[in-house]
């Protein structure tokens, strides 16, 4: 119906990308940002399909004009802080993660991204903080318990006492939810407080 619709434009790229079909992808993508070279969706779309056709590091510049073009824009945060962190760069994707929390409030898969960045980065110790100040809030929430769990156990900076209240959240946790995650968060839980052969 349109020709020049950006945004149909950009969605098709995504898909085509998803779908394999990056020839047709990269064309759609190379369209949408002809007609708006400073659209958000557009430079979004241009980076996932760097990333479908494996090339994350020519992705990054297309995430970062994204999230110039809409610094609210959640999946543009996302995908550049995960570029960041295939780089290496911990720090610059801890800040994006942090955004991202910030867009997103309460979820956890950001406040999971954020705290393993800020733990590259050789921050474990304000990671395990900023977990703690968010669990005296949502004391119930498994998930981000499971987060503290993970961070104490692993942390070089962790207490004693936080490592043992890892163990108990831990095997809390895998009572409750006898999944993979919960006895790979128990088993590093149980080798943080010296008992390794269980």
């Amino acid at each position: 119906a349109d020709a020049k619709d950006v945004a149909a434009l950009a969605l098709l790229a995504r898909l085509d990308g998803l779908l394999g079909n990056l020839a047709f992808a990269q064309d759609e993508a190379t369209r949408a940002l002809k007609l708006a070279p400073d659209d958000a969706g557009a430079n979004l779309s241009q980076g996932m399909v760097h990333e479908f056709a494996g090339s994350s590091a020519q992705a990054l510049p297309f995430y970062q004009r994204a999230v110039r073009a809409a610094a609210g824009q959640p999946d543009a945060r996302l995908l550049l802080g995960n570029a960041l962190m295939r780089q290496g760069d911990y720090a610059q994707a801890a800040e994006q993660y942090r955004q991202l929390m910030r867009i997103l409030d309460g979820d956890v898969g950001a406040e999971a991204r954020f705290a393993a960045a800020q733990a590259m980065a050789g921050q474990c110790s304000d990671a395990l903080n900023e977990v703690n100040r968010r669990l005296v809030k949502r004391a119930q929430d498994g998930d981000l318990m499971q987060v503290f769990v993970r961070l104490a156990s692993t942390c070089p900076a962790a207490s004693a006492d936080e490592r043992s209240m890892a163990l108990g959240d831990a095997q809390a946790l895998s009572r409750q939810r006898p999944q993979a995650g919960e006895a790979t968060s128990l088993a590093r839980a149980q080798a943080a407080n010296g008992r390794c052969d269980e």
